[in-house]
């Protein structure tokens, strides 16, 4: 299944216009999807459940992902670590205690809302009881097409920061899923005692790399980040 949130980089606006997420954060990312692949000609109903812990650091150009991931009866633990500036990625599975390592030439993703996104409506999340605050978000929808096929994607950020609060996405044409995922947990900055979630582990020491291993094990921030 694809699971994309809708952020790329927009073109074509300027910079004070642009809706993008703080520079530095934190989240919690949990998302269940239900799918219909195709396997040998026939469409198989799939369960997916998923959690993943994502940090965004745009300033050192780097990104860290805690994730643990079921989807049909296929279950793992990994931690991702991208540091662009060196142009390396390390995949550490943490139930085997092994870790791969890629060079990577891509460029450190923007968390934005596209361009060609349409705005929905603000909302009030949540209920005020005791003094606690709700959330002011507004939400948006885009069709886009992707490497699998063409998507459909809602989602709501915050209206002050633009950070991720919920998202649903759902295949069009033959890639049959829908996914919802919601945010939480949410610092900005990162905390400074989780800062060494950035540095890999000493066994990270190899240069073999496959993507089919963990093409599966991520949610919707998490997957665009790779």
């Amino acid at each position: 299944m694809l699971k994309l949130m809708f952020v790329v980089a927009v073109f074509g606006v300027s910079v004070a216009e642009r809706k993008c997420a703080p520079p530095s954060w934190r989240a919690d990312e949990g998302s269940f999807g239900l799918g219909l692949p195709r396997i040998k000609g026939d469409y198989k109903p799939l369960k997916e459940r998923g959690h993943n812990t994502v940090y965004y650091d745009l300033q050192n150009q780097r990104t860290a992902i805690l994730s643990n991931i079921s989807v049909g009866d296929r279950e793992a633990d990994f931690k991702i670590i991208t540091d662009y500036k060196a142009g390396v990625r390390y995949i550490i599975n943490e139930k085997k205690n092994t870790c791969k390592v890629k060079e990577i030439k891509r460029s450190f993703p923007e968390v934005c809302i596209p361009e060609k996104t349409r705005f929905l409506f603000d909302v009030q999340l949540g209920f005020a009881v005791n003094g606690e605050k709700t959330i002011s978000a507004k939400a948006y929808f885009g069709e886009f097409d992707r490497r699998k096929g063409r998507v459909g994607v809602v989602a709501t950020v915050t209206s002050d920061r633009n950070i991720p609060v919920m998202s649903y996405e759902y295949g069009l044409g033959q890639n049959k899923y829908l996914q919802s995922t919601l945010f939480g947990n949410v610092a900005a900055p990162i905390p400074s005692d989780e800062s060494g979630v950035f540095s890999p582990p000493a066994i990270c020491n190899s240069m073999y790399f496959q993507d089919e291993e963990f093409e599966v094990f991520l949610g919707p921030i998490a997957k665009m980040l790779l």
